[in-house]
């Protein structure tokens, strides 16, 4: 757990996988996801086991910008900058792109960790509102709503635009994890 905050991060260890769109992946965007290519995570790293709720960034930042209120709902309405900022005054910083989707994928090759209403608020289900962190199943690494919820933040540029940030979007919104 970290101090600054009050969130429990998880360690995500080193290793390779597939990053890209899935084999047989039918909801692949062809500008946005990359045909599958091998990539290496060389060093570990800690990412927030949950989006970061509302109480944390009230917590560190003071004030919450999201438009759907409580403690336990993931902070949204969020841009790039505010994502890094809080995430430097934690002493972290925003994952990079492959790093996202490794911890996402969390060794596994399929689109999703597992049955889409299993893992994930997306527009069938969540009746057009955010929810709560960390109620459905996390994945193997143990993180959280990786898919569905809000959106999240990386810190790579998209297309070497150094302006540009990426989104991840993966067929759903997301949150930001640190």
């Amino acid at each position: 757990m970290n101090p600054v905050d009050g969130l429990t991060y998880v360690f995500i260890p080193p290793g390779s996988f597939i990053m890209g769109c899935s084999p047989g992946d039918t909801e692949c965007i062809s500008d946005f996801d990359p045909p599958p290519h091998p990539e290496q995570i060389a060093n570990g790293f800690w990412l927030g086991q949950t989006e970061v709720t509302q109480a944390a960034w009230a917590k560190v930042k003071g004030g919450n910008p999201s438009c759907f209120k409580s403690d336990q709902l993931p902070v949204e309405q969020v841009d790039w900058t505010q994502a890094r900022d809080y995430c430097t005054a934690i002493g972290g910083r925003l994952p990079t792109e492959k790093e996202w989707e490794y911890a996402a994928r969390a060794r596994t090759t399929g689109p999703r960790y597992g049955s889409l209403n299993d893992v994930a608020w997306y527009s069938s289900n969540s009746g057009e509102t955010t929810h709560p962190v960390g109620l459905k199943q996390p994945n193997a690494f143990g993180l959280y709503d990786m898919l569905g919820n809000v959106w999240e933040w990386t810190d790579s540029g998209n297309g070497g635009n150094v302006g540009a940030r990426v989104f991840l979007v993966q067929h759903m919104g997301h949150g930001f994890g640190p």
